[in-house]
């Protein structure tokens, strides 16, 4: 990821704490009392030292609009935006943190949409940011927030925008946060969605046809995302629409995965430049080194071999623009799905044990039974904050609340940590969650999104070649006209009968850390962690490498959880 780190102190131990754990920077800042640097992609990275004590340092992407066109915004473009008191006629899209510093005064701004983040350590003597929290962790040696844990580690994903670390703040959705050595002040953006705004899927169609368009046609390198599901299709079509000579798209992993046939076939049969990237892992000579790297900036949001889809941006060259098709389902009605039905009295009624039930995850049991009992505790008092302080759906309808409710969890838990590990590789924008798209979400009517209705009618309508070939869920290759009842009672039997694809390199990639796996189930700081119970680990990882596959997902989890853990942890 581009990356910031710094401090104020005078203690120059912390300073070069600072300068061994980060890589070589682009740009550093230096003062008897601050040391600031950032580094990783040029493009992505930027910065200014504008006097001798004040500067500002940019890490990820942003977009500017003007005359219906978006426009990638470089160094002289966040000049002008701090020279006006950070504001422009339209708010800025993408992804980004911005740090400007006068003295030892820090000022901080995120994107509205939480992609980026930054965190902040305070001790009586010094003030510690970086927007990695895990340098943060093994700078401090802190130890994680039970609450926090809990939630990320029973849940399908953290439902509160707090640090995972104790004492460590975590700054997102920040419009403004003013630093001292001692405190700071924040003011977030105002909520994305309005209820209040009534849209058409013409304006709809509109926005992202420009957003698109500005991004793929005034660049000279960008490539699209492609896999076999709805959401990156309906991006490829405004590309086909516009008979652009020069779309390239890629897919990742293995060619045999349903989303690579499918991709491959619509590149084949409608004459557009396509390549799968993909390398065998026992074929990686620095496996272990880059899965440990990638689950620290991924911090605990997947298991370990989530590596091998993910692993590969580093075959783009650094000013790629990549068009991601992420979080597409908000616009189909997909995201709850149960709450939004069968379950849906559980948020009428508030009911906290069943919305932990239908909001739960399973990843591995490895804590001990006291902790998991002190964590679930804190996961209801979180699940009752959540609910209690959302939109009334009788305003904008249960299924618009839902969506939104998890838009606000996700954003900043699950897809932020991607997001901010590519924007070491290239340049990455994901047109379904940026600010002038989403605004227009409350208010198109439900049925457009029901099945994606709004979006196979803009396919239809930009190429409607593209419905000739199937869709792929969850692994499933189905028909493009299924809808989404039909689609999941399919892929429930297709994979209760074993007819989903099963993606081999993930077991091969658990036994070829065989060794790894068995060291780290061994190792002292496994065995006086305080939150493990030892017994259930060595069992889980003895039982699994004995022959017992069905404890592959545990051994999954635990693994990410442990590399992450080890570098941060206070042991």
């Amino acid at each position: 990821m581009s990356w910031i780190i710094g401090s104020i102190s005078l203690e120059n131990s912390l300073r070069k704490s600072i300068q061994e754990i980060h890589p070589s920077p682009l740009f550093t800042s230096k003062s008897s009392d601050k040391y600031i640097a950032a580094g990783g992609n040029p493009f992505t990275c930027h910065f200014s030292q504008t006097e001798a004590n004040s500067g500002w340092a940019l890490v990820g992407t942003g977009m500017s609009r003007s005359n219906n066109e978006y426009k990638i915004m470089d160094l002289n473009d966040w000049s002008e935006y701090l020279l006006k008191n950070n504001s422009f006629q339209y708010p800025i899209s993408g992804h980004y943190v911005l740090v400007s510093w006068n003295g030892s005064n820090l000022k901080i701004e995120t994107d509205p949409l939480g992609l980026r983040e930054i965190y902040l350590y305070f001790s009586d003597n010094f003030l510690l940011f970086s927007t990695r929290i895990d340098w943060i962790g093994k700078i401090t040696k802190t130890d994680f927030d039970i609450m926090n844990l809990g939630s990320a580690w029973f849940l399908s994903s953290q439902i509160s925008n707090e640090s995972l670390l104790k004492d460590v703040v975590r700054i997102t959705k920040c419009k403004e946060c003013i630093i001292d050595k001692k405190s700071y002040n924040i003011k977030l953006w105002d909520e994305v969605f309005d209820p209040k705004i009534e849209s058409s899927p013409e304006e709809f169609y509109s926005e992202l046809e420009t957003m698109i368009n500005s991004l793929c046609f005034n660049s000279e390198s960008f490539e699209l995302s492609l896999s076999g599901g709805l959401d990156s299709r309906l991006l490829l079509s405004y590309l086909l629409k516009n008979n652009n000579q020069n779309i390239k798209t890629h897919t990742f992993g293995n060619p045999k995965h349903p989303d690579n046939k499918i991709a491959n076939n619509i590149s084949e049969k409608l004459n557009f430049k396509h390549r799968n990237i993909y390398l065998p892992p026992e074929q990686n000579k620095n496996l272990i080194e880059e899965i440990e790297e990638f689950i620290l900036q991924k911090r605990v949001t997947n298991p370990i071999t989530e590596y091998l889809n993910l692993c590969y941006y580093n075959y783009f060259k650094s000013q790629t623009i990549i068009i991601d098709g992420g979080f597409g389902e908000l616009w189909r009605n997909e995201s709850l799905y149960r709450l939004k039905t069968t379950e849906k009295n559980a948020v009428f009624s508030k009911n906290i044990n069943s919305l932990f039930r239908l909001l739960s995850f399973n990843r591995a049991d490895i804590f001990k039974e006291e902790v998991i009992l002190e964590m679930k505790n804190q996961i209801g008092l979180q699940i009752e904050k959540l609910f209690s302080n959302t939109i009334g759906y009788d305003d904008i309808g249960l299924s618009n609340m839902l969506d939104i409710l998890l838009f606000n969890i996700k954003m900043p838990n699950f897809i932020s940590p991607e997001q901010t590990r590519i924007d070491n590789y290239a340049i990455c924008i994901m047109p379904f969650v940026q600010p002038a798209v989403l605004r227009l979400f409350l208010g198109l009517n439900d049925e457009l999104k029901i099945n994606g209705n709004l979006f196979r009618s803009i396919i239809k309508k930009n190429c409607p070649q593209l419905e000739n070939f199937r869709l792929v869920k969850n692994n499933v290759i189905r028909s493009y006209y299924s809808g989404s009842m039909k689609t999941r009672v399919v892929n429930r039997l297709k994979e209760r009968l074993g007819l989903a694809y099963n993606e081999p390199d993930k077991l091969k990639l658990l036994y070829l850390l065989r060794e790894y796996a068995n060291d780290l189930a061994n190792s002292q700081s496994v065995k006086e962690y305080h939150l493990y119970d030892h017994n259930k680990i060595r069992t889980l990882v003895e039982d699994f490498y004995n022959g017992n596959a069905t404890l592959s997902s545990e051994v999954n989890w635990w693994l990410s959880f442990e590399i992450f853990r080890k570098y941060i942890s206070a042991n």
